[in-house]
């Protein structure tokens, strides 16, 4: 950790410590996963110190990640990912705490605990977010009803995703990609009813 420190006090700038500490953080396997700790910590510390919410945010979410992924510890893994959403309300960032959230119920999806990720999406959704993330987002509920055999609320969701793609005037390439998405879905969940 010395030498790691010592690396990076040589940088020029505050965020090139922060975001070069965390690749670093980053590039550790499990197998350390108190050193990829101690590095993500050291990079919240300096960007505390500086008033930078992206990177203490970015720093929560390799904390986060890491006590999820490594130390499988989802109760601090989620205070972290949690603290992004007061931090973006402090700052009065919707855009950032809309982030913060997506990534909330992302990864309760990815534990298996589809409930609290719905309540996260519509926590996202109570924050009035452009047609295309919305659609996103209620793809993401259908997904999430989907995993626990809710077929009908999947449908639901699903066709409220495609009904917002659907109005869209011009649709670009991720707009595409999100109906391939929801029709592969609502084919999966007609193969399970």
């Amino acid at each position: 950790i010395d030498s790691i420190k010592s690396f990076v006090q040589k940088l020029s700038s505050d965020t090139d410590k922060v975001n070069t500490l965390l690749d670093l953080s980053k590039g550790i396997g499990c197998f350390d996963s108190l050193k990829k700790l101690a590095i993500a910590f050291e990079a919240k510390r300096i960007a505390a110190k500086m008033d930078w919410p992206n990177g203490t945010r970015n720093a929560n979410n390799a904390i986060g990640l890491i006590y999820l992924q490594c130390e499988k510890d989802s109760g601090n893994a989620f205070k972290y990912f949690r603290a992004n959403v007061e931090i973006a309300k402090r700052n009065k960032d919707v855009v950032a705490e809309a982030m913060a959230l997506d990534v909330i119920a992302k990864e309760y999806g990815e534990i298996n605990q589809h409930q609290k990720a719905i309540e996260t999406y519509h926590e996202e959704l109570d924050l009035d977010p452009a047609i295309t993330k919305k659609a996103s987002i209620y793809g993401n509920i259908g997904t999430s009803y989907k995993a626990v055999g809710e077929y009908r609320g999947a449908l639901g969701y699903y066709d409220s995703s495609l009904s917002l793609i659907n109005s869209k005037k011009t649709k670009d390439l991720q707009d595409t990609i999100e109906l391939a998405g929801v029709y592969v879905n609502r084919g999966e969940v007609y193969l399970n009813i």
